[in-house]
């Protein structure tokens, strides 16, 4: 009778323990499967022609259609949280502006899905971070192979191909005027392409320095990117132009343009998206510009996920980023 009784009771421990093994099992795979595809269909590695496994166990992804020998490659970095109406503009559009100037480009998209409030420094700081990841030692990415029959998953370690300077571009701004250059940025600092004397609506802030700023990746390291510290809407490119003028470098702006305040199209949704602009006035927040505390050294983010999406064509390696709130709460907070 007793030997009975303990063998229920280690059945019923092994079957526990069976339990909690698929429970952690099943948790971790969920966690992995959160790599989806927005562009409907999921990427077969051996068909797609921007993914290219190749013997190394790397996959090299020609990521544009812009294939002439260049000297330096543009990173395009767009911070943004669930904004894929204006993504779907922006990419296919960008997309072709920069094949038109012969610019070899990749898209790097970072999307915040925490539950802080929006922080586009610390976005562009991550996507500096990540981009330059996926370019040196690659990323793991989800793909589906087929036979015809069968479709198996599996990951494939993908390397970018380098790039030497950045455009933190806003995913609400489509370039118009041909004469907008995201060309190779000079020596002595990085060209903002929408300066407020052609923007539509900050046209009346002086020393405005947000929407789409070209720079150098060395020059964005030499002045530590952007503070993590701004929450909502608004101070981060203000901190960030002080901290670029203060490493001794210029703010150059584009000339001869034709198209004057149409130079760039606004796609914002002023009534879907409104600006969070609750701490604008926090004196915390305000103090904070002129203190140039942190930057891309101290950015402190989770990964959740990295997928890689293609729009009419265009692909772009979307991250999905969870960040860490870094100053009071009730600034971070929703």
């Amino acid at each position: 009778m007793h030997s009975h009784y303990f063998r229920m009771r280690w059945r019923k421990r092994y079957m526990l323990l069976l339990l909690l093994l698929s429970m952690t099992f099943f948790y971790f795979l969920s966690r992995i499967d959160r790599l989806t595809f927005i562009s409907g269909s999921h990427l077969d590695c051996s068909s797609t022609p921007f993914l290219n496994p190749i013997k190394s166990g790397l996959c090299v992804p020609p990521l544009n259609l812009h294939f002439s020998p260049v000297k330096h490659r543009l990173a395009v970095i767009i911070p943004f949280r669930e904004r894929f109406t204006e993504l779907h503009y922006l990419l296919p559009h960008l997309a072709e502006f920069l094949n038109n100037q012969g610019v070899s480009h990749s898209f790097y998209v970072v999307n915040q899905v925490d539950t802080f409030r929006f922080n586009r420094g610390a976005l562009l700081n991550v996507g500096v971070q990540e981009s330059l990841e996926a370019e040196s030692k690659g990323v793991f990415l989800k793909l589906y192979t087929t036979d015809g029959k069968h479709i198996q998953v599996g990951f494939e370690r993908c390397l970018f191909p380098r790039t030497d300077y950045l455009v933190l571009h806003d995913v609400d701004l489509l370039p118009l005027d041909p004469a907008l250059s995201y060309s190779w940025p000079p020596e002595t600092g990085p060209v903002h392409l929408i300066p407020a004397t052609i923007h539509p609506r900050y046209y009346w802030v002086k020393n405005y320095f947000g929407g789409v700023v070209v720079i150098r990746r060395e020059h964005f390291n030499q002045v530590n990117g952007f503070s993590n510290s701004f929450w909502g809407w608004g101070w981060e490119d203000d901190e960030f132009r002080l901290r670029v003028l203060r490493s001794g470098l210029s703010i150059n702006t584009p000339s001869n343009l034709t198209y004057g305040f149409k130079a760039f199209r606004i796609i914002h949704n002023d009534i879907r998206h409104s600006r969070d602009v609750k701490t604008y006035s926090h004196p915390e927040v305000k103090q904070l510009v002129r203190e140039l505390r942190g930057g891309l050294d101290t950015t402190n983010y989770t990964v959740v996920a990295r997928r890689l999406m293609h729009i009419d064509g265009v692909p772009a390696l979307l991250i999905d980023v969870s960040l860490r709130c870094n100053t009071n709460i009730l600034i971070c907070g929703m």
